[in-house]
């Protein structure tokens, strides 16, 4: 230090004043109790200070700067990385990454290791990064750390470690799905397929493609307003209900297809088989056709079959008509009301445990003295009440053979009975009269031409 000995050197200004002068330098130490410049403070070594307060800026142009504290503690609320000389953002890219190197040593021996918190340039993403090598200001991720959490909000890549996620209710289009446990779905649509090993247990399965199944299907309801695909299985194939506006595909199984209610109101355009049986509840569709090679067993079958002859049928129900075009040929009739017939009835016996109940005209009216103008007689029994003079005759129907009928006159005049034309009565001639007193005479018929009389008097 260079001193004069004015009143700058040793006297006022010198040792209990201020020191001012063109140059200050020391080779050994300067102490004090402030440094205050109005200009630059250059130093080429080290300052050792206990705190340094500015209200300025503080630059610093090294490549490194160190701060051993135990604490930093930073007033503002926002920092700035990798922006340009003056702390702006950076004027273009320069490839470099941004964050923050955590600097660790591995309590198991193995060494430094450097974990970071980054925006890599490169992947366009912040990475938690449990091994880091950095060179040139890059990142390299050696491997990712991990991340927790109370929870989440937001887009994620990666994978999730706590198993449990009950607050997921949405996913995106997944490639796969494996599920290990149950999966209990409210419905299930898909445009591909269905395979599974073990068993499928949901409330509604709906789908627009094929159902495969190489075990058994057990299907509660299947239910849609087109369902286009195929239901079989190289076991059996057990489903509770299938009701469809539009059926097109098969049911089929190697074993057996077990079917609650099947109930289609479009067409079922294919078939229902197996190898085994198909056992069904109800079945029911607007339209198509059920075909079997074998037995088609089910608890209801409802419709019309569109197959006239049905020789394998041996019993039906209780049945509200019967109507039948041809011939009945009919072993035994039981009822317990009429059997009517406006044609023949043909049978090899007619056997009754009571009675046999004819048809019976009474109060009936003669009338007429020609075969042309007499009364017609309709019913088997006739009981004749009134002849009069010239108004006393009676005409038979036309014969059949084998009929049988009575006439019985209750009267005390003459009664003319008539053959239908072309017919006679006994050996008179064709349609000549037969005279009956007060009495009944029965008539029966070998041919349709012939009537005899058979001359039993009834009292």
């Amino acid at each position: 230090m260079a001193l004069g000995w004015g009143n700058n050197a040793w006297g006022d200004n010198g040792w209990g004043g201020t020191l001012a002068g063109t140059g200050v330098s020391a080779t050994g130490n300067v102490t004090g109790g402030n440094l205050i410049t109005g200009g630059l403070a250059s130093v080429t070594g080290n300052i050792t200070a206990g705190n340094i307060v500015t209200t300025g800026n503080l630059t610093v142009g090294g490549t490194t700067t160190y701060i051993n504290v135990t604490n930093l503690a930073v007033k503002d609320p926002i920092i700035s990385l990798g922006g340009s000389a003056n702390g702006g953002n950076a004027t273009s890219y320069d490839g470099k990454d941004r964050g923050i190197l955590l600097l660790d040593y591995y309590s198991n021996g193995s060494g430094p290791l450097n974990h970071a918190f980054v925006w890599t340039a490169a992947n366009s993403e912040f990475s938690l990064v449990s091994n880091a090598s950095v060179t040139n200001e890059v990142v390299t991720i050696n491997s990712f750390g991990n991340v927790r959490g109370s929870t989440f909000i937001g887009s994620f890549s990666g994978g999730l470690l706590t198993n449990a996620q009950p607050n997921i209710t949405s996913v995106g289009t997944l490639s796969s799905l494996i599920v290990s446990g149950n999966a209990n779905v409210g419905n299930l649509g898909t445009n591909g397929l269905i395979t599974a090993a073990g068993n499928i247990t949901g409330g509604n399965l709906v789908t627009g493609g094929a159902l495969s199944v190489t075990g058994n299907a057990n299907i509660g309801n299947v239910g849609a307003t087109l369902f286009v695909g195929n239901i079989s299985g190289s076991g059996n194939s057990n489903v509770g209900n299938i009701g469809a506006t539009l059926f097109v595909g098969n049911i089929s199984g190697t074993g057996n297809s077990n079917v609650g209610n099947l109930g289609v109101t479009g067409v079922f355009a294919t078939t229902l088989s197996s190898s085994g049986n198909s056992n069904v509840g109800n079945l029911y569709f607007g339209s198509g056709v059920v075909s079997g090679t074998g037995n088609i067993t089910g608890g209801n079958i409802a419709g019309t079959l569109t197959t006239a002859s049905q020789t394998s049928i041996t019993s039906v129900g209780t049945l509200t008509g019967l109507s039948v075009s041809g011939n009945a040929n009919i072993g035994n009739i039981g009822t317990a009301g009429i059997v009517t017939a406006t044609g023949n009835i043909t049978g090899g016996n007619l056997i009754a445990s009571s009675y046999l109940i004819r048809s019976v005209g009474t109060g009936i009216s003669a009338a007429g003295s020609t075969q042309g103008t007499a009364t017609a007689l309709t019913k088997e029994m006739n009981i004749v009440g009134t002849v009069a003079s010239g108004a006393n005759g009676v005409v038979l129907p036309t014969a059949v053979a084998g009929m049988v009928l009575t006439v019985t006159n209750i009267t005390a005049n003459v009664l003319n009975v008539y053959p239908a034309s072309g017919a006679a009565i006994n050996g008179l001639a064709t349609n000549a009269s037969f005279s009956q007193g007060t009495t009944t005479i029965q008539f029966i018929a070998p041919t349709n031409t012939q009537w005899y009389t058979t001359g039993a008097t009834y009292a």
